[in-house]
């Protein structure tokens, strides 16, 4: 326990003391927390990276320019900091210089032409840098057969996350999530958990019609029956 450790600490629990209390994260732990990311203590710094990294994504987009970009690329490139690079990625995303912004841009395109590590994270920065874009990107990966499954829900999910952020974005992305279920029923669940937090019924008609059918899993027919509030057949 260094000094600055102690102070932290100490900060902490005045800081904490006006959190309200709830088992959700708040942007008043993620703000004072983003305090702590460029800080000289690598443990401290450390702490900041993995709370943040837990954080939902709407807390963490208000961030922005928290942390240097210098900073975010020493985290690539070592097998002892791997665990760090996805918040990497995506503080990397609310940077705005140019250096930061091909970087993203680089990775983005490489994600959605083969498979990759950190498919999520990737494309969400994508949307921050380039916006719309970016998002007519994801849709094209999104129809093509080379993406494999695992990639499909992590470019769904970015998608969730980006259009969460950024409302202008949403009427598009419905669009994309509309085609994507017609192509991979799979996704419904994801894909309708997204349209309730959007509080979206835009595609209540296309659950609907899944629902009528055989193509969906029980787990997934529980998911869409709750949100269309839809009555279970046997």
């Amino acid at each position: 326990m260094t000094p600055e450790r102690a102070e932290f600490v100490n900060r902490l629990r005045e800081a904490a003391a006006f959190w309200p209390f709830t088992k959700s994260v708040k942007q008043e732990r993620i703000a004072f927390l983003a305090n702590y990311l460029s800080h000289p203590d690598p443990v401290l710094r450390n702490v900041a990276l993995i709370e943040i990294h837990r954080a939902p994504y709407q807390l963490v987009h208000p961030l922005k320019t928290s942390v240097q970009t210098s900073q975010l690329l020493e985290e690539f490139g070592r097998i002892d900091r791997v665990s760090y690079v996805p918040v990497s990625i995506r503080l990397l995303g609310l940077q705005t210089d140019e250096k930061a912004a091909a970087v993203v841009r680089s990775n983005f395109a490489e994600v959605l032409r083969s498979k990759r590590s950190n498919v999520y994270e990737w494309a969400l920065a994508g949307i921050e840098v380039d916006g719309m874009k970016a998002i007519r990107a994801i849709g094209e990966a999104l129809g093509q057969s080379h993406v494999h499954h695992p990639s499909i829900k992590e470019l769904v999910r970015a998608l969730a996350d980006g259009g969460t952020v950024h409302q202008e974005y949403r009427p598009y992305i419905i669009g994309l999530y509309s085609e994507a279920m017609a192509n991979n029923a799979s996704l419904a669940a994801r894909v309708a958990t997204t349209m309730q937090n959007w509080h979206s019924k835009a595609l209540n008609h296309q659950f609907e019609s899944l629902l009528q059918g055989d193509e969906i899993d029980p787990a997934t027919r529980f998911v869409l029956a709750a949100i269309v509030d839809a009555k279970f057949k046997d």
